[in-house]
């Protein structure tokens, strides 16, 4: 609880190290903002609708199944990654609700990790019959994505562009690839977990600068 509550007070102390820096930079060049966010947030949640849950893909790509081989691993895992069991909410606790531009931008998170199931699915170089998987996938995955991380965010990110992509830079850092396996994990498991966190990585970046662009230009 201690460890918490000084948690917080650097939080605040940061965001109105934050505010005062905008106040210096901006001055009285600004203009309002809200209705543009509302309009943003609106439009993300009618996209999120429009997706089918975790459970419905789970269904459709991996059922009932006597052997759990690459394919229903590798749905699986995206399924979990990407798309809620319910309907999403990408906030932890009430107060964030009332935050517009947190809530907007916890949207468009969930938009693009919906975005990126399916552009993960149809690259997905799984075949339902595969037992094992080649980790030379895992390696050119890895550099697509790298690429990707370099014409995307480059070398000076605008800052909400970071916030958006934090996830998807997790799942490029821990796309590594693994010689591991045994009695209850077999070869081709860490070598095609990591291959899928470089392509849901990639994906998720591909998916941003639209919705950035939805953020701070609605119109």
């Amino acid at each position: 609880m201690t460890a918490a509550l000084l948690r917080g007070e650097v939080d605040a102390m940061t965001a109105e190290r934050y505010r005062d820096t905008l106040f210096d930079r901006l001055g009285s060049d600004t203009g309002p903002h809200a209705e543009a966010l509302r309009a943003a947030a609106e439009r993300f949640r009618a996209d999120l609708r429009e997706y089918p849950s975790r459970d419905d893909v789970r269904d459709r790509y991996v059922g009932e199944v006597d052997e759990y081989g690459p394919w229903e691993f590798a749905h699986s895992r995206l399924a979990r990654w990407c798309l809620g069991s319910t309907a999403p909410v990408p906030w932890r606790t009430p107060i964030d609700t009332d935050l517009l531009a947190l809530r907007t931008v916890a949207l468009s998170i969930g938009v693009a990790r919906r975005r990126a199931h399916g552009t993960a699915v149809d690259r997905l170089v799984v075949e339902p019959d595969d037992t094992a998987f080649d980790s030379g996938h895992t390696l050119a995955a890895k550099r697509r994505a790298q690429a990707t991380y370099e014409s995307v965010v480059g070398s000076a990110p605008e800052p909400l562009l970071v916030t958006q992509i934090g996830r998807a830079v997790e799942d490029l850092q821990v796309a590594e690839v693994g010689f591991g396996g045994g009695r209850d994990r077999p070869m081709w498991r860490e070598r095609l977990e990591a291959y899928l966190y470089a392509l849901v990585g990639r994906a998720k970046l591909e998916a941003f600068p639209p919705l950035r662009d939805a953020i701070l230009d609605p119109d």
